[in-house]
C-alpha cells in the first residue's frame, strides 16, 4: 500500500538531479540502482492514474510494469508463456 500522488512527487522533487538520473533522497547522489528503482516507482505510480491526484495522461507517458518481476507486463507474459 502507498500513496500513488505523495510518491509522483517525491520522484519530481526530491529524487531527480540536474545533471540526469535518480537518487535515493537529497544530498545522495545519482547512480544506476536507484534510478532503476525510481523509474520503477514512477511507473507503478502512474498505473495509479485514477486516483485523486495523480495527474491524467502518465499511463500514457509510461510503460506500465508489474511490480513483482519489475519488467513491463507483455514480456512478464511473454516468458510466463514460455
Amino acid at each position: 500500500i502507498y500513496n500513488a500522488p505523495a510518491l509522483l512527487d517525491y520522484l519530481i522533487v526530491c529524487a531527480q538531479v540536474a545533471q540526469g538520473g535518480l537518487r535515493d533522497k537529497p544530498g545522495k547522489g545519482r547512480d544506476y540502482y536507484h534510478t532503476c528503482y525510481a523509474l520503477s516507482g514512477l511507473a507503478v505510480a502512474a498505473s495509479a492514474s485514477e486516483l485523486p491526484g495523480v495527474p491524467e495522461g502518465w499511463v500514457n507517458g509510461v510503460r506500465l510494469i508489474n511490480p513483482i518481476f519489475n519488467v513491463v507486463n507483455d514480456k512478464v507474459e511473454a516468458a510466463l508463456e514460455h
